[in-house]
């Protein structure tokens, strides 16, 4: 069977279905998330690797596929931050999805990936306070 990128498979969690239906709301929010908010999260979700990282294109690029500004992606991927589905790493344009939510992989590479969010977490937190 040729191998296809669509056909990879990605995990949730119960934690991230109750944590994301608690938070959607239609109207704004700080701790809440909106439709063009969840279709960003998608998106991402979709282009991450076996590491749980995903490399964006261009807010422009992901706006022209969602239908959405730039204006309105850049605010939605800062509030899935600031809500902890992904983090910013060193590498351009690429994020870390939080494993406690969605991962790629097999479970057995679950403990990894925890650790790995764990220590970005721990190093952003250290980075804000300087």
């Amino acid at each position: 069977m040729k191998k296809d990128e669509d056909y990879r498979w990605f995990a949730t969690t119960k934690k991230a279905i109750k944590d994301i239906s608690k938070i959607i709301s239609t109207t704004k929010g700080k701790n809440s998330i909106q439709l063009p908010d969840i279709s960003v999260l998608l998106f991402i979700i979709n282009k991450m690797d076996y590491n749980n990282k995903a490399k964006l294109p261009t807010q422009k690029e992901i706006g022209e596929q969602l239908n959405l500004t730039p204006r309105r992606i850049s605010m939605a991927i800062t509030k899935l931050q600031k809500l902890s589905f992904i983090i910013k790493i060193s590498e351009a344009k690429t994020y870390y999805i939080n494993p406690s939510y969605f991962y790629v992989g097999d479970y057995r590479d679950l403990h990894s990936k925890y650790e790995t969010w764990k220590k970005l977490t721990s190093n952003s937190k250290q980075d804000n306070k300087h």
